[in-house]
């Protein structure tokens, strides 16, 4: 049976948590258990998720987005590990998946890390584009939304940009999806992952 958890699956061993959290709320939205188990299917293999994050930068590529391609050029060369990031460079790994890794087989068992940081401008543009959320849109707060991927900081003046910015979040009502598992609340997330996370921006995937 699909599981809403499945979407966090990957994000275990590869840093795509903005991807992972969008995947949370197509999940959320799906209307069919068809739907979902697609979605169940597809969010467990890390190369799948690989492909999907190529297609959106090949769709910005070739409409020649500068603004965005600059945003995540600029977050991850400045991020924590990610210091050398290109853009040509990134498309390079993933093209290269299907010479490096067999079919059926995990890229963290080779040691492929596909990890990229999304700002949240980039996130909820995502959303949109390619989700099907046509009012997705950062939010300045959380204002009693039902519904919010939420940017976490967790104190690190290593993580320079959009509020010391290093992880997303899913959160649905009152409870908050990330790594394949859940919590009642944010203090109770932060418990059992041993975290110290913040809330430091917010996207809403329905506006």
């Amino acid at each position: 049976m699909p599981d809403i958890d499945d979407m966090g699956f990957v994000n275990r061993t590869q840093g795509v948590c903005g991807f992972a959290a969008a995947l949370y709320a197509l999940y959320a939205h799906s209307p069919t258990l068809k739907d979902q188990q697609a979605l169940s299917d597809a969010a467990r293999w890390d190369t799948r998720i690989a492909a999907e994050i190529k297609t959106y930068l090949m769709i910005l590529k070739a409409e020649r987005n500068e603004r965005l391609l600059g945003m995540i050029q600029t977050f991850c060369a400045g991020y924590p590990g990610l210091g050398g990031f290109t853009m040509s460079g990134y498309i390079e790994k993933i093209n290269s998946i299907p010479e490096n890794v067999p079919v059926g087989a995990s890229m963290a068992d080779k040691e492929i890390s596909v990890t990229i940081a999304l700002p949240p401008p980039v996130l909820a543009d995502y959303l949109r584009r390619v989700c099907g959320f046509r009012n997705a849109t950062e939010v300045a707060a959380d204002n009693g939304r039902n519904e919010l991927i939420v940017g976490v900081q967790k104190g690190d003046p290593a993580y320079t940009m959009y509020g010391g910015l290093c992880h997303y979040i899913y959160r649905l009502g009152g409870t908050w999806y990330t790594w394949g598992g859940r919590a009642g609340s944010l203090e109770q997330l932060n418990r059992d992952y041993d975290r110290r996370y913040v809330p430091c921006c917010y996207v809403s995937p329905v506006g």
